[in-house]
Formats: structure tokens, C-alpha cells, sequence
């Protein structure tokens, strides 16, 4: 409820008294009361800054814009080495030197006023010793709003790291313990097949022609089954060259033709205008590509489309787009789907996922399989653009 102010005439040379109401005191009292309490709150809210700053695990060390360093805390000294008194006033050589453009490069981004998010890189102890570390810096701004220095988080990585190692190579073990199981389970059944056939010739004394072709069958599967589990256990060699995309997956498509004509199958294309340079192994990229597309056209018994696209995601990214109208595979499939000797195919080695896979990651790409039960599957294969797979983009 508002108090308006009692009114009287004035009279010319007198000074009269205006009643003020007491509300007016309690507001001046309560300004008194926040501007006495402004320090005490600011003063507590710098005790939790300091008490942050000196207790948490993170390394933070504040340094001017000549990068001389004003303050570090605890975790700083433990982890790089020098103590508070030692780094203040020094430039200490924290970037390695093959990191020093992309220190520089994230500088300048800080001063031009966009926020860095936190990056993995490397830093450099006293000792020299290199550990991986997540760093998050800021710009720190006086109250005028002028740029005065820089404040990184550091946090050290090596314990992470080491356990994500533990965890790939116990990872790998049991993939390699899985293949060992399936190569023996899958060679296994063509030699009992054919020492069957070999003791029936025996016993009967006579060569059977029947027999002889079955045989040669069941030894072609195993040495398809060697052959790709040798692509997956030993390191390929690799040399990359300049290739465009376009050309290697129509060489595979004119190759494959006639085999989805038979099956009633046309392949309907669509490839950007643009040149799709890449630094790749071409024979292995095919591999890929007929495995995929071999793939499409089993999963289509009654024909169908086979759409197959090439383009650009972005300047740096290529993106091979492969799409059947098949039967698709249902969720349970599709978790197992790359694991060793898994099959949805009479006779697949289940290999051949993994082996496309790893072909693209040597390639630095990413291959991406969705699916649907009675409607299709499309895979999505994305590669560098030029030579940014040897580093050189």
C-alpha cells in the first residue's frame, strides 16, 4: 500500500517539515544492512573459491597474457613438478613442441572471444616426462572488461588411458579366444565331411566324381575362411593413394551387374558431380564395397532396388550411402551383428562385417549398419576427404 505524502501550501522565506512515513526508514535501514553485508558475502564466496582452488585433484595455474605464471595450486606442483614459488613469474615449457600451432591456434580462438571446450592433447613436467591430460582454459577479464590473463584445468589422463588400454587388449583376447573357437568349429566340419568321403572311396575302392566335386567344394570354404581370418589377425601393409571414390565403387558396381540382373536386382545410382578424392588402398575399399553390396543382393530373393549414393558431408567427410529393399533383420541380429563367425546367411563365415570394419577404421572412417525387419538395411560408410587419412589434410 503506497503512503502518499501530506501536502501544504508554501509560504514565501519558510522552511516547513514534511512527515516521511516509516517505511522510507525501513528501506534506508535495509540498504545500510546489504551494503554491510556485500563484503561478508563476497568474502565468504572467495573463502569457497580458495578452498576449491587449494583442495580439488585438478591441476589449475592462473598466468598473465605474456603467459608468466601468477598462481598454481596444489594438484599443479604435484603433477608438473614446480612448486608455487618456483613458477610464479616463469613462462614454463608446458606444450610439447610438435603441440605449440595447436596451442597458438587455441590462443588465438580465446582472444577472439569464443570459449575453448576441454581438449586432449599432451603436456610436458619439469622432469620432461609427457602425460595425457584434459585441459579446459578460459580468458579472465577485469572488472573494466580488459583481457589480463588465462586460467586452465588440467587433469591428468594417464590412469583413464591405461585402463581403456586394459580394457581394449582384454577386449581383444576375447575376440581373438572367439575366432580361434570358430575357425576350429568352421574348419573342422568340412574336414570331417570330407574324411567321410575319403574313407567311403576307401572301403569301396571307387572314385566318385560326385564326391570329388563336393570335396573341392568344402576345401574352397575352408580356404575362404583362412584366407579371411588372415586379413583380420595379421597388419596390413598399406599404401594409400589418391583415389577418387566414385570410380573404385562403379568399378565394383559394373563388376557385380550382371550378377543382380540374374537376381532380377537393379542398381540405381547417385553420385555427386564433385570429385571424391581420398588417400585409401583401392583393392581393400572394393573388398568393402562387394562385401556390402553382395550382401544386399542375397538379402533380395524376390529383386528389387538397390540404391547406392555418393557425396559430401562437409568439406572434410565423404559418404558412401548403400540401401536394399531386403528382409532386413530384426534387433537380436543386429546386436550380434560384427561378432566372429555370427551369420544370418547358409553359407557365411560371418567374417566378412569384421573384416569391412576394420578395413575403414585403418581408413579412419566409420561404417554404420541400420536395419529394419522386412523393409531394407542401409549402410553408411564415411571416409576422409583427400589425404586427411595419412595426416595430411
Amino acid at each position: 500500500m503506497r503512503h502518499p505524502l501530506p501536502r501544504r501550501p508554501r509560504s514565501a522565506g519558510r522552511i516547513e517539515a514534511i512527515a516521511v512515513p516509516a517505511r522510507c526508514d525501513c528501506l534506508r535501514a535495509m540498504r545500510v544492512r546489504m551494503r554491510i553485508r556485500r563484503p561478508e558475502v563476497s568474502l565468504a564466496m572467495n573463502e569457497i573459491l580458495e578452498s576449491f582452488f587449494n583442495h580439488t585433484t585438478d591441476a589449475i595455474h592462473v598466468v598473465d597474457l605474456e603467459r608468466r605464471v601468477t598462481k598454481v595450486n596444489p594438484a599443479f606442483e604435484k603433477l608438473f613438478g614446480w612448486s608455487a614459488a618456483e613458477a610464479r613469474g616463469q613462462v614454463l615449457p608446458l606444450v610439447p613442441d610438435d603441440r605449440l600451432g595447436e596451442e597458438q591456434e587455441d590462443m588465438r580462438q580465446l582472444m577472439e572471444g569464443r570459449p575453448l571446450g576441454a581438449r586432449e592433447t599432451m603436456r610436458r613436467t619439469r622432469q620432461g616426462r609427457l602425460v595425457p591430460v584434459s585441459v579446459t582454459t578460459s580468458l579472465i577479464k577485469d572488472r573494466s572488461g580488459q583481457s589480463c590473463g588465462l586460467a586452465s584445468i588440467t587433469r591428468d589422463m594417464t590412469s583413464r588411458n591405461q585402463m581403456e588400454e586394459l580394457l581394449r587388449q582384454s577386449e581383444k583376447l576375447s575376440t581373438v579366444g572367439q575366432l580361434a573357437a570358430g575357425v576350429a568349429h568352421e574348419i573342422r566340419n568340412p574336414l570331417t565331411t570330407l574324411r567321410g568321403f575319403l574313407q567311403l572311396q576307401q572301403q569301396t575302392n571307387r572314385l566318385n566324381l560326385q564326391h570329388n566335386d563336393l570335396m573341392l567344394s568344402e576345401l574352397d570354404r575352408i580356404n575362404l575362411i583362412v584366407s579371411e581370418f588372415l586379413i583380420l589377425a595379421k597388419p596390413q601393409a598399406s599404401k594409400f593413394e589418391q583415389k577418387d571414390i566414385r570410380f573404385i565403387l562403379g568399378d565394383v558396381i559394373s563388376l557385380l551387374d550382371s550378377e543382380a540382373h540374374l537376381c532380377n536386382i537393379i542398381f540405381e545410382t547417385r553420385f555427386t558431380e564433385e570429385r571424391c578424392v581420398l588417400a585409401c588402398e583401392e583393392n581393400q575399399l572394393k573388398q568393402v564395397f562387394i562385401n556390402v553390396l553382395k550382401n544386399a543382393i542375397e538379402a533380395m530373393p524376390r529383386g528389387g532396388l538397390i540404391q547406392i549414393e555418393i557425396g559430401r558431408q562437409g568439406p572434410q567427410m565423404l559418404m558412401v550411402t548403400i540401401a536394399d529393399e531386403g528382409t532386413g533383420m530384426p534387433e537380436s541380429m543386429m546386436a550380434q551383428l560384427g561378432s566372429p563367425f555370427f551369420t544370418g546367411k547358409e553359407a557365411g563365415t560371418g567374417l566378412g562385417i569384421m573384416v569391412s570394419q576394420r578395413i575403414i577404421h585403418m581408413h579412419r572412417g566409420t561404417l554404420d549398419i541400420r536395419s529394419e525387419e522386412g523393409v531394407g538395411t542401409t549402410v553408411t560408410i564415411m571416409l576422409p576427404a583427400r589425404d586427411a587419412a595419412t595426416g595430411d589434410a
